[in-house]
């Protein structure tokens, strides 16, 4: 056997262990979180903490588009139930009446967000007297009350207070019982996915779950859905990075092959790309 093979044979028998190690060592990661600095104070640590599991990182956005209102309100009653199904999602909202779920974190901060002066004449004799008397008036309406399940834990009403305080002035636009863009041309949803919005496959199965939903509630495809958030924008990216790593690929194969194709072509001692050859 020539001194070559040999050599040939060698190589690739060191590429393969190689190859055959690495496999069974690496653990490939797609948290983009890992491309973030190390907090060194307090205040950058809040930073990344919230950049990796706060509630902004795991927002999406949902809009439903085409068809009419009603029919646009139906595919997002749809979406929310199939969403809330999930264990993937720790909140999903459409703005149906009496169907808003309670934050748990915002109830269990209520007091720190309500402003000192009003916090402190709602925690006093009077002001809890009346408060009292005032949560004793909605039990006995006949109306229903969304926050009546609170009552005994947040008998001030600070919770609802503040939910009223932050949608006074800022009214959201509701078409056929959901929320609607400001045009009226979209039902809109917002969801909050459990795990770390810079999870990339973790993102990519929920984003995925969302339109497989979507696509069980809109059998014709006379509907469409966007999708935004840092999840969905994580997702989008790494697709494009896919693509273009590919195409990029493909063409430094192409590159490498031409020459050697070329040289192999050529019949004359001398390089192929001469006029001689």
């Amino acid at each position: 056997m020539p001194n070559r093979i040999r050599l040939l044979l060698v190589w690739l028998l060191l590429l393969l262990l190689i190859g055959g190690w690495l496999i069974g060592t690496l653990k490939p990661k797609s948290d983009l979180s890992l491309f973030l600095p190390q907090g060194r104070t307090e205040i950058q640590q809040l930073l990344l903490n919230e950049l990796h599991q706060g509630r902004a990182s795991r927002l999406l956005m949902i809009a439903i588009t085409g068809g009419d209102a009603e029919g646009r309100a139906n595919i997002s009653q749809g979406l929310v139930a199939a969403m809330r199904q999930s264990d993937r999602f720790e909140q999903v909202e459409n703005g149906a009446p009496g169907d808003l779920a309670v934050d748990d974190q915002l109830l269990r901060y209520r007091y720190l967000l309500t402003a000192p002066q009003r916090l402190q004449d709602s925690l006093s004799v009077n002001g809890l007297r009346t408060a009292l008397k005032a949560r004793l008036a909605e039990l006995q309406a006949p109306l229903p009350n969304p926050f009546k399940s609170l009552i005994a834990r947040d008998p001030t009403s600070a919770y609802a207070s503040l939910l009223k305080a932050w949608h006074a002035d800022n009214r959201v636009n509701r078409k056929a019982g959901v929320w609607s863009s400001h045009e009226g041309d979209m039902a809109i949803l917002l969801a909050t996915s459990r795990g770390s919005g810079l999870a990339i496959e973790q993102q990519a199965e929920t984003v995925a779950e969302i339109q497989g939903a979507f696509d069980r509630l809109n059998p014709e495809g006379s509907y469409g859905m966007l999708l935004s958030g840092p999840g969905a924008f994580a997702v989008l990216s790494k697709r494009l990075i896919e693509t273009e790593s590919r195409q990029l690929s493909l063409l430094a194969s192409a590159a490498i092959r031409s020459p050697i194709c070329c040289m192999r072509h050529c019949r004359c001692s001398a390089p192929c790309w001469r006029p001689s050859c």
